[in-house]
């Protein structure tokens, strides 16, 4: 019974995630668009950060607080993105364009 009852638990998290996601995948995709200007880049940061947010659900106290602290992981995602960005080794051609 408990088997049964873990697997109903499990998909009524996995349906009420699902519609958490669809209520705010499109403000979360054009808030890191905002800020990286470029879509596969904003499709890829939101993506982890909805995968971040059902992988670490558990640690969110408040589910009113949701919304703010999915943003939260977003803004980390992308300051996260432009850390990886800027520490990548310049090309030649891009030095030579600077000068």
């Amino acid at each position: 019974m408990s088997k049964s009852k873990t697997k109903s638990q499990t998909g009524e998290k996995a349906h009420s995630f699902s519609e958490l996601y669809r209520r705010h995948v499109n403000q979360v995709y054009y808030y890191i668009y905002s800020r990286v200007q470029n879509t596969a880049d904003a499709e890829d940061i939101c993506s982890e950060t909805f995968i971040t947010a059902l992988e670490t659900r558990h640690k969110l106290r408040d589910e009113s607080r949701f919304k703010p602290w999915l943003f939260t992981i977003a803004r980390n995602k992308v300051n996260d993105y432009f850390r990886r960005v800027y520490r990548q080794p310049r090309s030649e051609l891009t030095q030579k364009n600077r000068r």
